[in-house]
């Protein structure tokens, strides 16, 4: 039994030599290194794993292909089997999602209970548009930081800010700001 589950985002299998290195394996959960090491806390790993040449990060169209194919992942009834079987084993009281993993995670709950385990979600840098409906049952909390590069690129190719630029509107959200380091 797994304590707390991570549901990683965007480009987590996206390596490039030295210039852009694995994750490891807390999938870039860093502050859940130790918990991952003692099996307090477990990553759902989805996504696609590919390891390109350093200028494919700097080519737009790559990067766009790459993200519209990972957000269709998160979204397929394969990648939620998937977590189902995921979160049946490990029965998580906590559910930590981070980016695009939120998307995958909410569009699960749309057509699939959550375990009774489940006691509360956190979104961390969420690539949901800020005002979508995100009712789970239990209390989400969603922490955001204005300043995010990545989610201000995800606000301008979807034309509405994401929920991990600000906070959400939905009154079952507690919304907390956690500024971004390195």
């Amino acid at each position: 039994m797994t304590t707390i589950a991570l549901i990683h985002g965007y480009a987590v299998g996206l390596t490039a030599g030295k210039i852009r290195p694995g994750l490891g394996a807390s999938a870039g959960f860093f502050a859940f290194d130790g918990d991952v090491r003692d099996g307090t806390a477990s990553v759902f790993r989805w996504g696609l794993e590919r390891d390109v040449r350093p200028w494919n990060l700097c080519n737009p169209a790559f990067i766009l292909r790459y993200y519209f194919t990972e957000r269709a992942m998160a979204v397929a009834a394969r990648t939620h089997a998937d977590l189902r079987a995921y979160l049946e084993r490990g029965r998580p009281t906590v559910i930590v999602a981070h980016s695009m993993g939120t998307l995958l995670l909410r569009s699960y709950a749309k057509s699939n209970p959550l375990p009774a385990s489940v006691r509360a979600i956190v979104f961390v840098q969420s690539d949901l548009a800020w005002d979508d409906d995100v009712d789970m049952g239990v209390p989400i909390t969603n922490a955001y930081c204005p300043w995010d590069p990545t989610l201000l690129a995800s606000s301008i190719t979807h034309l509405k800010l994401r929920a991990g630029l600000r906070p959400m509107r939905s009154a079952k959200v507690t919304n907390v700001m956690l500024p971004l380091r390195k």
